[in-house]
């Protein structure tokens, strides 16, 4: 990794972690500026969808009501809530 504002170049084993929520911030070891969130838990049916048109509805839920949408956020969504639908859907 390298950190943005102090220019120095380290390890993932020498990254500061601090848990926040689902993630852990990661920050550089020497200015403490933040780098980027990992992720801690693994994506299931009770990942809450931040946007869109389900916003606030888990992927299990949507994905009993409407499996279309959960079908085309398994094929067009990136990351953790096309994960989330996959499991939902089994595929």
């Amino acid at each position: 990794m390298k950190c943005i504002r102090c220019a120095i170049e380290f390890s993932d084993n020498e990254v500061i972690k601090t848990e926040s929520g689902k993630h852990i911030k990661a920050s550089c070891p020497k200015c403490g500026n933040y780098i980027k969130f990992i992720q801690q838990t693994e994506p299931s049916g009770d990942d809450v969808m931040p946007f869109g048109k389900y916003k606030g509805k888990t992927a299990s839920w949507i994905t009993e009501s409407d499996p279309e949408y959960a079908l085309w956020g398994a094929e067009n969504l990136k990351g953790r809530y096309q994960k989330a639908f996959k499991k939902c859907l089994k595929i």
